[in-house]
């Protein structure tokens, strides 16, 4: 759940918030946060609000909390600081969510470099067989061509020579020659 707290009257408030947050990690990192949290409290006694400062605690449950803090001074009537008014906000959702946004556009970085490589693949396969088809059509036309011209020269001659007999220049021809003559 949200963890949302407010703090007021100094530091008594912000170590019963530490106290329900529990602590993350070895001694010294936590002396060092408890610093980090006494500096920004100090900033905010000295009439400087500071916001949106992310921290890292460990519930007491066990589970790890993001957590969103800000301070702001206190002023009495007269304007001067006379406490700080801390607040804190679970943002542990939004801290999974845009972790899981970053993996999952990660993952689909991968996904469209992979099918990137498979389409240069593809791409690489069809000009090899098209390259191949056009080489086969060549051999094809250069192979027609050739047998085109072997066939139509000796035909020419024997149409020409059956023409010459059809016209009794080589002698008679009888009929039944002539139909079988004229087939050709």
């Amino acid at each position: 759940g949200d963890i949302q707290a407010t703090i007021t009257a100094g530091r008594d408030g912000f170590e019963r918030l530490a106290a329900v947050l529990g602590e993350l990690g070895s001694d010294e990192r936590r002396r060092r946060r408890e610093q980090t949290a006494e500096r920004l409290r100090q900033r905010a006694l000295a009439g400087e609000t500071v916001r949106g400062v992310e921290v890292t605690r460990r519930r007491l449950d066990g589970a790890v909390a993001h957590v969103n803090v800000s301070f702001a001074p206190l002023r009495n009537g007269e304007d001067k600081v006379d406490g700080v008014l801390g607040v804190l906000i679970d943002v542990t959702d939004r801290v999974r969510a845009t972790r899981a946004l970053r993996e999952s556009e990660a993952r689909l970085r991968s996904l469209n470099m992979e099918l990137e490589d498979r389409i240069l693949e593809r791409t690489r396969e069809l000009i090899v067989a098209k390259d191949r088809a056009e080489t086969a059509d060549r051999v094809k036309s250069v192979f027609l061509g050739t047998v085109s011209h072997e066939l139509r020269t000796p035909l020419n001659s024997i149409i020409g020579f059956t023409d010459l007999i059809l016209s009794g220049m080589s002698g008679p021809v009888t009929a039944e020659q002539r139909k079988q003559l004229s087939i050709v």
